[in-house]
């Protein structure tokens, strides 16, 4: 029984069959109350099930009610805070920052119409709606993150960490009064809100917010599919925009802190988004050419059904490998743990190769692919598939000298995945795609990088051959290279670093604090890895382009190198069958990443087809020291890796990592999951 998606197509009006008589009595009364006008269908009236609820979906004619018991009385009524009026940016900075939000944002998690929201602001709508007014705001925070205009930064600070709170604290997203039903503003905020603070230091909230927003979009029925084979218009499409992306970061939010989901699939049955019309067509003068695409042209918006249904995947792993009960059906099937288990995993594999078999062509992976908008949609894709496979098959890899309990090569699956998902940012990196900027790939890099460092300590068990660490942590170097240029903005990626760093640490093979080699300890640059306070960008008023291009070329050059020729001879691994029997092409090591020589700039024209926006988290960095290795205007000056990664209590071969007793294992993986479990504290 192979799980697939829930149908959801928008072309189809039929109804499911009722599963009783009285479902269809109450079908059937529903209906004949409808016929007479009684019950309305806008957007924001109240929804209500079926046969649980038939009273309160029953709405006769006022003349049959008595006011005393259909009337909110004054008393009932909680008194709405004084709320200041918002302050908004300026008026060119709104539009800039609204933009920046939809050129990096919104093409990845798209819940505005970018077209009708632009057209909203110039029209000032913020000034009259307090609900748009604050999905404004939100939009600017996030937009402000991508921004160098010194108006982002808060009053007398130039804090990077400090851009955009000046809006996003204006807001606040809790209901005081539920008297009124949701409109479709609200749940926009909430979406929007939650990509702000999942990336700083309180993304606890995140987790409680996004249940609230769904339970508002349950409130006005945005879950459910519409009655009849209706055409599409602007309302109905922004609706389920803001439900699937509720239920996108729900799953998210839930896979991050291991918390129960907010809703399961059997709860709704909405139509996915449209799917064959970019925002630009949605509108006409002529309504018969509305939501009609141009023929021949590819459609961004085809990526977002595509993964949502990935998605997908990741819900039903969490509701059956995760769930803190065994499930029901296992045991109506006479099944034991470990073939219930087996028969999971299948489904989930299959389920997860049908996927990758049927994504659209546009979207297939392609390191060189020229349109910029299809590559950072196709690396989001195959950045979370990679995701999704460790996390289907992590909690299976078994203790060195065991046997897996299934019949998967959990471990060697988890670490290629690992390598293609490390793989895929750093060609995102490489073309100034910014995926990083979204704490959900931080995550999935995050994850990755703990399954290579298991996976290098669980080689060592095995073997009695020294491990090369400069060759196997290639990865991991880099990864935490672009967590640091990133930590600035988005605080997420600097926990991440720091556990990584620390993961490294109880793994024996930890920092030694030695200064990188470097001519000059330039203002900020750290003693350590630990020191994450870097000063990754000049002062505002030096934020010049000169900067921004010697810095990206430094950037591709260390990161390009002899890999470029790599990356382009051989095809990502896909299948679960090819995770776990790939050999990844090693053609370089440690030093070919990591030059000891300073590296030549490249010119900004070797970058094919750039994104065109305000600022980078490249932008300005005149030099600075990471700890493994230092930037400065000609290049990345790498350390020697034996001086930074040394096997506890070894006085040779440091670059070398041999351990020899087995029970080290239960240790290291108690320490990894305390260390993991340590970034919430």
């Amino acid at each position: 029984m192979a799980y697939t998606s829930p149908s959801r197509s928008s072309s189809s009006g039929t109804v499911p069959p009722s599963d009783s008589y009285l479902d269809s009595d109450v079908d059937g009364l529903t209906a004949h109350l409808k016929s007479m006008g009684i019950q309305g269908q806008e957007p924001e009236a109240r929804h209500f099930g079926n046969v649980r609820s038939i009273a309160a979906k029953v709405y006769i004619y006022p003349t049959f009610k008595r006011p005393e018991f259909w009337t909110i009385h004054p008393w009932q009524i909680i008194p709405a805070d004084e709320l200041p009026p918002f302050e908004f940016p300026d008026e060119d900075l709104i539009q800039e920052l609204a933009k920046l939000y939809i050129n990096r944002i919104n093409d990845l998690l798209p819940v505005l119409h970018a077209p009708s929201f632009l057209k909203s602001i110039r029209e000032g709508l913020h000034f009259k709606d307090r609900h748009f007014g604050a999905v404004v705001l939100a939009v600017c925070a996030v937009g402000s993150r991508f921004s160098s205009d010194p108006r982002v930064f808060e009053e007398g600070s130039n804090s990077e960490q400090s851009v955009g709170w000046k809006w996003i604290r204006q807001i606040q997203p809790i209901k005081t009064s539920f008297l009124v039903p949701p409109c479709i503003y609200e749940l926009q905020l909430y979406c929007i809100y939650v990509l702000f603070m999942n990336s700083t230091t309180t993304p606890e909230m995140c987790w409680p917010l996004i249940s609230f927003g769904l339970r508002l979009a349950q409130d006005v029925g945005a879950h459910r599919k519409k009655p009849g084979n209706l055409k599409p218009t602007l309302e109905s499409e922004l609706w389920k925009r803001a439900f699937w992306m509720l239920y996108v970061i729900d799953i998210y939010v839930s896979a991050f802190l291991g918390r129960p989901r907010s809703i399961a699939n059997e709860d709704f049955d909405v139509e996915f988004p449209i799917e064959d019309c970019d925002d630009e067509y949605w509108e006409h003068s002529d309504p018969d050419l509305a939501f009609k695409q141009p023929p021949g042209k590819p459609c961004s918006a085809s990526y977002y059904t595509t993964f949502i249904k990935l998605m997908d995947i990741l819900g039903y792993a969490a509701r059956t490998i995760y769930s803190a009960r065994r499930s029901e059906m296992g045991n109506a099937m006479g099944l034991s743990a470990l073939e219930w288990n087996q028969k999971i995993v299948a489904e989930l594999d299959s389920s997860l190769n049908r996927w990758v078999d049927n994504i659209p062509e546009h979207l297939t992976w392609d390191p060189k692919r020229e349109n910029p908008g299809h590559f950072r949609q196709s690396a989001m894709l195959y950045v979370t598939y990679y995701w999704i496979q460790i996390q289907v098959h992590r909690t299976f890899i078994p203790p060195p000298g065991q046997v897996s309990v299934l019949s998967y090569p959990s471990l060697a699956i988890c670490a290629t995945a690992a390598r293609a998902c490390c793989h895929v940012v750093e060609i995102a990196e490489q073309r100034n795609a910014g995926l990083l900027a979204l704490s959900t790939v931080v995550m999935a890099l995050f994850n990755a990088n703990i399954v290579l460092l298991v996976n290098v300590f669980a080689r060592s068990l095995k073997t009695s051959t020294a491990i090369n660490l400069g060759k196997e942590l290639v990865d991991v170097y880099k990864s935490v290279h672009f967590l640091h240029l990133y930590e600035k903005r988005w605080e997420v990626a600097g926990r991440f670093s720091d556990i990584l760093i620390e993961v490294l640490s109880v793994s024996r093979m930890h920092h030694q604090k030695a200064t990188p080699p470097t001519s000059k300890r330039v203002r900020g640059a750290p003693d350590s890895l630990h020191d994450t306070s870097v000063d990754l960008f000049s002062p505002i008023e030096q934020r010049q382009t000169a900067g921004s291009n010697r810095v990206s070329a430094a950037i591709r050059a260390a990161t390009q190198h002899e890999e470029s020729e790599t990356h382009s001879r051989f095809s990502l691994p896909t299948h679960s069958s090819e995770l776990g029997s790939f050999q990844w092409p090693v053609t370089f090591d440690s030093q070919s990443w990591m030059p000891q020589d300073p590296l030549t700039s490249v010119s900004t024209e070797t970058l094919s087809n750039p994104p065109s926006f305000d600022f980078t988290p490249q932008d300005s960095i005149s030099s600075y020291t990471l700890g493994i290795g230092t930037y400065n205007s000609e290049g990345y000056i790498a350390p020697d890796p034996n001086s930074i990664f040394r096997f506890s209590g070894t006085q040779e071969s440091n670059s070398l990592l041999s351990v020899s007793n087995v029970d080290d294992w239960s240790s290291y993986m108690t320490s990894v999951d305390e260390v993991i479990q340590s970034i919430w504290r």
